[in-house]
Order: C-alpha cells, then sequence, then structure tokens
C-alpha cells in the first residue's frame, strides 16, 4: 500500500506544476512582501539612501546607454574604474527603479532583493509539493536571516543580486531532472535565473551555485539508477540521462550567454590582472584561503557569540551610532529556530533531504580553508578557481541548503503521521541539548565571556527562542493527537513570530543596514573629510576597526577615495610599485605623490616613515567608545600632487627603468612626466622656447564617474595633461571633439597631449569586448522573442488543424 501511495505521489509530481512560468517570475514578490520586516522600515523613508550617491547603480551597457541621461554612476571609487569592479553590474529591477527618485535607488534595490529571496524559497518549495507552513518557514529563514550575508565578507551588495536568484534557478532545474513538461520552457527559465546571478555581480557565488547544480544532478541520476521502482532499462534509462544532461548543459549555456558583457569584462580583467603580492604557488594559496571560516567560529551559525551582539534586549536599548558602521560583527548567524527544523528534516523520507544536508554540512567543511585544507584543496584545483579567494563564502551554499532543510523540516513536523510524534519530539529534545551544551560548554564561547557586557544575551536570547520553540513544537503534535482544534493554526503562528523575532532580533542591524544615520554614518571626522576640497585619495596607516570601516565602507561611498585598502587584486605594475617601495627602491613620500595622496590616517603616531606629513587638528567628539580608538592622528602630506595637473617636460624610458627615473632625487613630479613612447603632436621637450619658464595652465568643471572623467583645461603652450589615475588600454581620451591617443605615464597613470588654448578633455572607459558581448546578447535575446513567436504560431496552428478535421 505505501508503494502505491509513493507511486502516486511521484506521479503527480511529474504531471504538471502548481505555477505557471510567467506567474511565478512577475507576481511571487507578493507573497513574502506583507511577511518581510523590511517592508516595516518604509520603502519609501527618505533616510533610506545617502544624497543620491547611492543612484550608480551598475546597469549593463546596452541598459546604461539608453539611459546615459538619466544616471550619474557615482558609487564606487573612481580610482578603481576599470580595475577589479567593472565586471559587477545590477540589472533586474531597472523597471521599477525608473519609478523612483534616484536617492532612493539603492535602498529600494536592497529591499527588492530580500522580497525576491523569500518569494522564491518559498515557490521553491511549495513547487516540491511542500504544505504553506514549511514553504514559509523555509522563505522567512532565506529571506530574513543573515544567510543572504552568510560568507559574504567581500562585496556586500552584489551578494544580495547573486542570492535572491538562486532559488528561483533550483526550481526549474529540478523541473528539469524530474522530467516535468515543458522542458524547454523550464530550461529557458532555469538558464536565465542563472544568468541574473552572474549579472549580480558575485562570480564566485554564481560559479558555487553551478557546481551546487552539476552534485545535484549527479546525485539525482544515482537515485534513479538505484531506485528499483524507477529502474529502467539500459538503452531507456540512458536515454533519459542523456536528455536530461543536453537541458541541463543548455540552461548554462543560455546563462553564459545571457551574461556574455560580464564574462567578457571579467576575462579582460583576469588577463591583466595578477593577485596581490603573489608570485609563487604558495602565495597564491595564501591569497585564495585568505578569508577562512575557523572552525571554532561554528557556534556562531546558531549563536551570536559575540560581544557586541545584544539579541533582543540589547535591541530595545537606546544605542549611539556616531562613529562606527552599524552592521553585525559576524554576518553568520542562520536563526537558531531555523536550524531546529532543518534537524527534524532529518527524519522526513525525502531523498533531497540527504543531498542538502551533505551540502550544507560540505559547504561547511570547506569553508574552513587553510585551517582543513584536504576539502579546499580539491576545490582548489578546478578551473578557475585559483584566481578567487574567500572560503568563507562557501558558507553561502550552507545558507542556501539550511533554508531548505528548515521547510522539509516544518512540513515534516506539521503533516507527519501521529505515530511519528514521538521520534519528532526526540529530535526537538536532542537539538536543544546539543544547543545548550554548545553554548555553556564550548571553550571558545566561555572563553568570550569575559569580553563584554553584552556576551550573556547574546547567547541567552537566541537559547530562550530555542526553549520556547521547542516547547511549542512539543505542545503542537500534543494537542494535534488528542484531536484539538485550532490549536495546529496557533502553534504554528507561534512558531513563526518565533522563528521570524530571533532572526529579526539577531540581524537587527544588518536589517537596518542601509539606513543613513546607522550605515553611513556622518560623525564629525567624516564630515571633516567631506568639506575638504577633492579630489584627493586617503592613506591608512596603522589600523584600528574604526579607521579600517571609515576606509573601507564609509569614505567611499561620498565620493573620497582610498588607497590599497579595497581592492583583492590589482594591475601588475601596481604590485610592482609597491614591492619598489617595500625593498627600498621608490621613496614612500614619491609613491605617496603618484597616487595623489593628500590625507594619511593612522590609529598611532607615525614616525620614522620617511616622508615629509604635517600633522592636522581634526574633530574628535561623537565618536563610539567601542568601535573608534582612544586616540587616533590625520596628518597631511606636505608635498601633495593633484589629482591632474600639466607638464611641459617628458621623459621617455622603458617599463624596466621608469621606476628608477622616478625615484632620482631630482626628478621634479610637477615639470616632467615619464612616458614610455614619444608623444606624437608636441615638440621635443628641451628646446629653448620651452626653457623659458614653466607653463601656465588651469583646470576647472573637474568631474569623475567609474567610467568617465572630464574637465576643461587651459594651457599657454602646448603640453601634456596628466591624470593620476591606472592606466588601462581600454580607457579612451577625447580633446573637444577629437579623439586622441592615451598615453601610459608615471608608470602606471595616464596622460594626453593638450594643444594650446582653452580645450574639454574627457576620459572614457569602454572595453572593445563590450561592443561584441552586447550584441551576441541582442541578438540572441531577438532569437530567442521570434522562436518563441513562431512555436506558438505553429503550435496554435496545428490545434486548429485538428479542430478542423474533427469538425
Amino acid at each position: 500500500m505505501a508503494d502505491v501511495v509513493t507511486a502516486r505521489l511521484k506521479q503527480a509530481e511529474c504531471e504538471g506544476s502548481r505555477f505557471s512560468s510567467a506567474a511565478l517570475s512577475v507576481g511571487c514578490i507578493l507573497v513574502f512582501a506583507a511577511a518581510s520586516a523590511f517592508v516595516f522600515r518604509g520603502i519609501w523613508n527618505p533616510l533610506n539612501t545617502i544624497e543620491g550617491a547611492d543612484s550608480s547603480l551598475w546597469l549593463p551597457m546596452f541598459v546604461k546607454e539608453w539611459t546615459r541621461w538619466l544616471f550619474v554612476p557615482r558609487w564606487f571609487p573612481h580610482f578603481l574604474a576599470g580595475i577589479p569592479q567593472q565586471f559587477q553590474f545590477v540589472s533586474h529591477a531597472l523597471p521599477l527603479m525608473l519609478l523612483l527618485p534616484p536617492h532612493r535607488f539603492h535602498g529600494f534595490q536592497f529591499m527588492f532583493d530580500t522580497f525576491l529571496a523569500g518569494a522564491f524559497m518559498y515557490a521553491f518549495l511549495r513547487d516540491r509539493r511542500m504544505g504553506r507552513f514549511g514553504s514559509l518557514i523555509g522563505g522567512l529563514s532565506f529571506q530574513l536571516g543573515n544567510s543572504l550575508l552568510t560568507g559574504a565578507r567581500q562585496g556586500v551588495m552584489w551578494k544580495f543580486d547573486t542570492a535572491c536568484w538562486v532559488p528561483l534557478f533550483l526550481l526549474f532545474f529540478t523541473r528539469i531532472l524530474d522530467g516535468r513538461p515543458k522542458r524547454l520552457s523550464n530550461c529557458a527559465f532555469a538558464g536565465a535565473a542563472l544568468g541574473l546571478q552572474f549579472l549580480g555581480g558575485e562570480i564566485q557565488l554564481a560559479y558555487y551555485v553551478c557546481l551546487l547544480a552539476l552534485a545535484l544532478a549527479v546525485f539525482d541520476s544515482i537515485s534513479h539508477i538505484l531506485d528499483k521502482r524507477q529502474a529502467r532499462v539500459g538503452g531507456e534509462a540512458l536515454k533519459i540521462l542523456g536528455e536530461r544532461s543536453l537541458l541541463a548543459g543548455l540552461s548554462v549555456a543560455i546563462a553564459v550567454v545571457f551574461a556574455a558583457e560580464v564574462f567578457c569584462s571579467y576575462a579582460a580583467f583576469t588577463r591583466a590582472q595578477k593577485n596581490v603580492a603573489v608570485q609563487t604557488e604558495e602565495d597564491n594559496w595564501r591569497f585564495a584561503t585568505e578569508f577562512s571560516f575557523h572552525p571554532q567560529e561554528t557556534p556562531s551559525l546558531a549563536l551570536t557569540n559575540r560581544m557586541f551582539e545584544g539579541g533582543i534586549a540589547h535591541m530595545s536599548a537606546k544605542r549611539d551610532s556616531k562613529g562606527q558602521r552599524v552592521t553585525r560583527i559576524t554576518d553568520d548567524y542562520m536563526g537558531v529556530v531555523a536550524i531546529m527544523f532543518a534537524f527534524v528534516s532529518l527524519f522526513a523520507p525525502k531523498r533531497r533531504t540527504y543531498f542538502f544536508l551533505g551540502a550544507a554540512l560540505l559547504a561547511l567543511v570547506i569553508s574552513f580553508g587553510r585551517y582543513f585544507p584536504p576539502p579546499y584543496r580539491l576545490i582548489y584545483a578546478l578551473p578557475l578557481m585559483k584566481g578567487f579567494r574567500n572560503p568563507h563564502k562557501w558558507l553561502f551554499i550552507t545558507a542556501v541548503c539550511v533554508p531548505v532543510l528548515a521547510g522539509i523540516g516544518a512540513d515534516y513536523w506539521m503533516n507527519a503521521p501521529m505515530a511519528r510524534s514521538r521520534r519528532i519530539f526526540c529530535a526537538i529534545f536532542l537539538f536543544f541539548l546539543l544547543m545548550a551544551g554548545v553554548a555553556y560548554a564550548s571553550p571558545r564561547i566561555a572563553g568570550a565571556a569575559s569580553q563584554g557586557p553584552h556576551f550573556p544575551s547574546a547567547v541567552r536570547n537566541p537559547m530562550t527562542i530555542l526553549a520556547l520553540a521547542s516547547i511549542a513544537g512539543i505542545m503542537g503534535r500534543m494537542k494535534k493527537a488528542r484531536g484539538s482544534k485550532f490549536v495546529g493554526g496557533i502553534i504554528s503562528f507561534v512558531l513563526i513570530i518565533l522563528l521570524a523575532g530571533d532572526l529579526i532580533a539577531n540581524g537587527s542591524r544588518f536589517i537596518f543596514y542601509y539606513d543613513y544615520p546607522s550605515r553611513y554614518v556622518n560623525d564629525d571626522l567624516i564630515q571633516w573629510f567631506r568639506d575638504r576640497p577633492k579630489p584627493f585619495r586617503v592613506k591608512l596607516w596603522a589600523e584600528s576597526l574604526y579607521l579600517r570601516n571609515m576606509v573601507t565602507e564609509t569614505l567611499p561611498y561620498y565620493g573620497i577615495d582610498v588607497v590599497d585598502v579595497i581592492m583583492s587584486r590589482r594591475p601588475e605594475r601596481y604590485s610592482e610599485m609597491l614591492r619598489a617601495v617595500r625593498k627600498g627602491h621608490l621613496p614612500l613620500d614619491r609613491f605617496l605623490q603618484l597616487l595623489n595622496v593628500r590625507y594619511v590616517l593612522s590609529a598611532a603616531p607615525v614616525q620614522g616613515a620617511g616622508i615629509s606629513l604635517t600633522p592636522l587638528t581634526v574633530p574628535r567628539t561623537g565618536l563610539n567608545p567601542i568601535m573608534s580608538p582612544d586616540s587616533y592622528e590625520v596628518y597631511e602630506v606636505t608635498d601633495f600632487m593633484p589629482r591632474a595637473y600639466v607638464v611641459d617636460k617628458f621623459e621617455t624610458a622603458t617599463p624596466e627603468r621608469t621606476l628608477g627615473t622616478l625615484a632620482r632625487p631630482d626628478f621634479d613630479l610637477r615639470r616632467t612626466v615619464v612616458l614610455e613612447k614619444q608623444p606624437d603632436l608636441i615638440e621635443k621637450n628641451n628646446t629653448s622656447k620651452h626653457d623659458e619658464g614653466k607653463v601656465e595652465w588651469n583646470i576647472e568643471s573637474f568631474s569623475q564617474a567609474p567610467q568617465r572623467v572630464s574637465m576643461r583645461v587651459t594651457v599657454n603652450r602646448p603640453a601634456l595633461l596628466v591624470l593620476e589615475d591606472f592606466f588601462d588600454e581600454n580607457w579612451h581620451g577625447r580633446v573637444d571633439t577629437q579623439e586622441v591617443e592615451v598615453l601610459r605615464a608615471n608608470y602606471l597613470m595616464r596622460a594626453v597631449v593638450v594643444p594650446k588654448g582653452t580645450h574639454s578633455v574627457v576620459f572614457t572607459y569602454m572595453p572593445a569586448v563590450w561592443g561584441f558581448a552586447l550584441t551576441i546578447t541582442g541578438w540572441v535575446l531577438l532569437a530567442v522573442i521570434a522562436a518563441s513567436q513562431a512555436i506558438r504560431f505553429l503550435v496554435s496552428g496545428i490545434f486548429q488543424g485538428d479542430d478542423v478535421k474533427r469538425a
């Protein structure tokens, strides 16, 4: 009898779907809007973003060209334009963003992504024939928890754009594996969902999702082979396996075409860049495993485990956000109630439960990186993986699998026969004892108890929520066994409240991530920097938590560029220049001049550095005592070089000799520039008339964006305009309406020849591969639309012919 019921369920799964593709892709955002904590922040809150600076969304170039007059991209520091972040984009929310004022783009897009994350996870679990309660638990776990940030110590904004599409991809991909109807449609939607993950910018995470999908396909194939009830004769089994493999491969191909622009840009970037200080294979291993998740931090997945986290009690306390980056110090929390339901799922008789459990545990082990090398060594050997780093990001896969398991466990708790109640009681009770043992017996947590006054609540509050959830779960099953009416719904509602409360409380700082007073702090020191004449760059010397967060997070959002703190990869020549500085071949003060550094921030006095610095008196009020140091110093570089300036002399040198020329004590950066080729439109610089005096020049109307720099330059004779931004062959220069050659200046920077008079000078970043990628993408989209319409026309014609024959 059980076999018959199972067979009918499997047949029902294969017969159809609860959702149409269009309804799922367009309408299910609304499913979680009302249940999301983020909506209570207020979509229309004017404090969502900062003064329009976040309106600089990275749109695909074919969209950006159409909307250039609408958007002024200012978000990412111009210093890095054309370097590592050129292949990161945001695209999917454009239609809704066009309806919003620019200063609210980023806040809306952030919440829009969280809606999509919960809605798509809910839809995926419902498509897996889960009940509403289990699907809601899984969706809330993925949407409200810090699961969206788990493992993403870098690339926060792009993480949302990638994470939200993963459940939608899994939905259509599992339909392919199940042999559902509308195979080509499922294949196309799966490819589009995967392509949007790449468009989100987190290439690394999208790559991990591809590996997860491959593992799921292998697992399903082996399961079908071993399942005697679905056994096929050899030829037929191979045919089915080949057909599904072809569809899965086609999905990946569609994703690659869908995100062709990203791949082309990323390929161009990787060819031109080099890991910092990487010379040997051992150096590359250290680089690749730099951000590893420590095994002793594993309890932080269920317990906050940090002195700065106060849980629910700390939420209600008034806190001063001055001078701190108000986000969670740990971003690994998944929710103790969600993990409890995931634990219960181990008893659910579903084949894929074991796959998601294994994937979650394996990803956790891989995230240990250098602390447990064997698993990550295998991953490291895969194509492209040597160029990636941050094993900690593998927790992203764990964060995808745990909500799926939580949904399965919650559905099993709700719908399992009464005979299974004892098993569920034991699972909940054992998990509670396990967490209690971890909370009060772990040396890691016990050793942290003396670090701050907020620690007790960081453990006590999650444990209290777990205790209440455990009692509610056991009572719900007991009352249901006795046939009590309405108890199941009430207990389910209580469990949802406990789950959401746990996630919201422990992720409260994350939820308010983009609130202006909290996330983009505006203390007196930051305001002081904002009041300085721009453009200039800031160099961090001796670090502290406060200063590091300021230069890596806050200053760039205000358009203030920083040196050497954001980039994980840099141009190879920049790495060579750093090595020359470290070896003493290039003076440090000359290095700061070349990079337009005007201010040096340090947590301790700068002494014996061999550079000329002037101490400055800056505001020291309004700083949070936890996040800010007892003292910090701000210095001004005495011989500061502007971002753009004009010289009338030049020297030519090979790349090998350029650094030596720049290091000469008698070399004057204000009069001379080192080029690697002779400029075409300027006379030789050592002629007599050029020695009569300095060139007279003036620069005004300077404007910068990640892909464009413009200014108005006036010179009294032909000269060279030097711009202290990185050189890249994809930068194009234009003087007035005439395109000019962009020269490599001072080993690393850019320069163009400017004729006598007043001229408009514009630098534009435009990789050659973009045109090819956009052409391919555009034609493929047109072909897909034309083919779909043609198939629809043919199918309708066939059905009409059949109707005529029957008549």
